[in-house]
């Protein structure tokens, strides 16, 4: 496993479930995400995370396939937008009420991916409103913009790493970079939260 080559001290491997794309019965969502989890097991990761999480269906059958199979820590991360006045996941749920379901699902930790830092920053608001859990965040590097046939993105390293890690004041104990991020952006996310009293 090459993350595990790359494993610092006291670091985790985390297994990684994303979306589907696809419209599935809950016994399909749960055969097709068991198929990925049994390998992410045999590879033996530390925790898993399910996100960019696009309606609670999906999502909470990610969960139990995982559950039918481990007792390992799940992050579940949705993606959202806004629907006046709520925000909502990309399947149009309100996002309060999805969340507030994560804990009776079996979650560990509740957050938010692929979107931009403020919407990320609002979602942080409804998940500690919605349930008591561990909150996780991995916004964007901002906006995406159009190049050719791929898209690059408008926030550089220490913009993206100084508001993300703001996010820890607001409640935020998980941290990550997702669209237009890299090692870099992880790095400097590192070095910050390192300087932040509230981290040990």
């Amino acid at each position: 496993l090459l993350a595990r080559s790359a494993q610092s001290d006291g670091g985790y491997v985390v297994g990684v479930l994303g979306p589907t794309g696809a419209a599935m019965s809950e016994g399909d969502y749960r055969q097709v995400y068991g198929e990925q989890i049994r390998a992410l097991l045999d590879a033996s990761i530390d925790d898993f995370c399910v996100e960019t999480v696009v309606s609670s269906k999906e999502g909470f059958n990610a969960v139990r396939a995982i559950r039918e199979l481990t007792d390992l820590s799940i992050i579940l991360s949705f993606a959202e937008k806004r629907l006046k006045p709520d925000l909502v996941t990309l399947s149009g749920e309100r996002f309060s009420d999805v969340v507030s379901r994560a804990a009776g699902e079996g979650v560990d930790v509740v957050g938010v991916n692929c979107v931009d830092y403020a919407l990320v920053s609002e979602a942080v608001g409804v998940i500690q409103a919605a349930c008591d859990l561990p909150v996780y965040a991995s916004p964007n590097a901002g906006l995406p913009i159009l190049v050719g046939d791929g898209a690059t993105y408008d926030e550089d390293q220490e913009s993206h790493s100084r508001r993300t890690c703001s996010l820890i004041d607001g409640g935020v104990r998980l941290f990550g970079g997702c669209c237009g991020t890299g090692s870099e952006y992880i790095r400097h996310m590192a070095i910050i939260l390192s300087q932040n009293p509230m981290v040990k």
